[in-house]
């Protein structure tokens, strides 16, 4: 844990030590904080986050020679993009967290590519890379803590050197959910076909 202190000084000098009469406001705030295990990136970029939970990241220097880490909140999946001007995705690597297998998908040239993607395993964009990518997967039932600013550690290399300020967007997965509309709507539909299949079978019912 460590502590941050705001402190509002009545005369706008520096606090004395041993006096604390000129003290006007004081803030402290209080964090959690544990060190990465061992083996985790020595340099991890962690986002700021916006009201609908988007996470932006304002790396000054990126490149294909480098791998930069980066880390936001955990859900059952993410989507990674590119911002204006950066340079492309050149390749992904996904930590061991989650299950451990996921599903990686991108769209190239107007058509949709997807394939399996083990933890530790470097993948590699086609030719001149792809500006967003969406990784799923993460099973539920892992429980990785969507606070947890070091949960999902991704490591992504560029096309060619320069800024990255895309975003990551969870995707979340709310265990015990009512179903979507959708499926709550097959789902009355085939009870409904299973009603009618009964009616014809049992005489009496007509």
């Amino acid at each position: 844990m460590f502590q941050f202190e705001v402190i509002d000084r009545r005369d706008g000098h520096q606090l004395p030590t041993s006096n604390n009469a000129d003290i006007l406001t004081r803030s402290s705030s209080y964090f959690d904080f544990s060190p990465p295990g061992g083996g985790a990136p020595l340099v991890i970029q962690l986002p700021t986050i916006d009201a609908s939970g988007v996470y932006h990241f304002n790396v000054g220097s990126v490149g294909p020679n480098s791998v930069t880490f980066i880390d936001p909140a955990v859900a059952v999946g993410y989507i990674y993009d590119v911002g204006q001007g950066d340079p492309n995705f050149a390749s992904v690597l996904l930590p061991d967290v989650g299950g451990g297998h996921f599903d990686l998908s991108f769209l190239l040239n107007g058509s949709e590519f997807s394939t399996m993607l083990d933890a530790g395993i470097q993948y590699f964009f086609p030719t001149g890379g792809v500006s967003e990518f969406e990784v799923t997967g993460l099973d539920p039932a892992a429980g990785i803590d969507p606070t947890n600013a070091l949960a999902f550690v991704t490591g992504l290399t560029f096309v060619r050197d320069g800024p990255f300020t895309g975003t990551m967007t969870p995707l979340t997965a709310q265990v015990g959910a009512v179903p979507e509309p959708g499926t709550l709507g097959l789902l009355v539909f085939g009870l409904a076909g299973l009603g009618w299949l009964k009616r014809r079978r049992d005489p009496l019912l007509h």
